[in-house]
């Protein structure tokens, strides 16, 4: 993978989560910033940068986030940023090791039947596409804060977002899926396309119902839809001890790099 590969990805992940969490999303050659106005979560608010920053990069990243009250936070990658963290660590950065999270890439080729991966009667399974401007969307989010942790001002965010947004163009959508059993939700997936790239995330099984195969039923549902849309590459990054790594892995997702997200305390930011 070279530079521009690198940039293309990370910076249209970014576009594809800016449709449910960030509020402002900046670039230049070097790096993207993304700022989300009460985040729940450190790397929402962060530089993300593809090669080593100058003095003057940093300090410019610093600039932005102070004038936020915000702490200065880059996530960098293992492929272009070998002595980053050195530089970082001699600016009074510290990395946050919980955030640490591998990236995954499939090249999308085939269909899936998604009844493979279901442990449980196939009549029991009623995937769907979710209805944004119905109560769907709000258990949808309801069952996401419930299993990852969200705030519930995060909640309300997300859910404005959502429902402001309107799939107008292939080249750049938002689609959510919820599996009912008993006409009760069990179990989501998102997938945005921006481009050419495909981008999962919002995965949540209710604890009651683990262990049926339904992330996977999912994950394949939505290789189907990126094959129908034809789309090229699906990606996902997970935290380092997600058992979703396993589930990716076992479709094939193949590790393509890894990110650190490193903080500066808001009161050293500029120093």
């Amino acid at each position: 993978m070279n530079i521009t590969q690198l940039k293309d990805i990370i910076f249209s992940g970014n576009r594809a989560w800016e449709l449910m969490y960030f509020d402002e999303v900046q670039e230049t050659g070097k790096y993207q910033i993304t700022f989300t106005e009460s985040p729940d979560r450190p790397y929402l608010n962060c530089a993300h940068i593809i090669y080593n920053l100058t003095e003057e990069d940093i300090s410019t990243v610093e600039f932005y986030f102070s004038s936020r009250n915000e702490p200065s936070r880059i996530y960098i990658t293992d492929l272009f940023n070998a002595d980053f963290p050195n530089k970082l660590s001699e600016r009074l950065y510290q990395q946050i090791v919980s955030d640490e999270e591998f990236w995954y890439e499939l090249k999308i080729d085939r269909k899936y039947n998604i009844y493979d991966y279901f442990k449980g009667p196939q009549l029991s399974l009623n995937l769907r596409q979710v209805n944004i401007h119905t109560d769907e969307l709000d258990e949808f989010m309801a069952l996401n804060k419930r299993c990852n942790g969200l705030s519930v001002q995060q909640v309300r965010h997300s859910l404005d977002k959502v429902r402001c947004f309107d799939n107008l163009s292939l080249d750049k959508t938002l689609d959510l899926y919820s599996i009912y059993i008993d006409n009760k939700l069990v179990a989501t997936g998102a997938l945005t396309c921006i481009g050419d790239k495909c981008f999962f995330s919002e995965g949540a099984t209710h604890p009651d119902y683990r262990n049926l195969g339904l992330h996977s039923v999912l994950v394949a549902h939505r290789l189907n839809i990126c094959n129908e849309r034809k789309k090229k590459k699906a990606y996902v990054c997970c935290d380092t001890e997600a058992y979703s790594n396993h589930t990716f892995k076992k479709f094939n997702f193949k590790h393509i790099f890894t990110r650190q997200l490193w903080e500066k305390d808001l009161d050293f930011n500029g120093e």
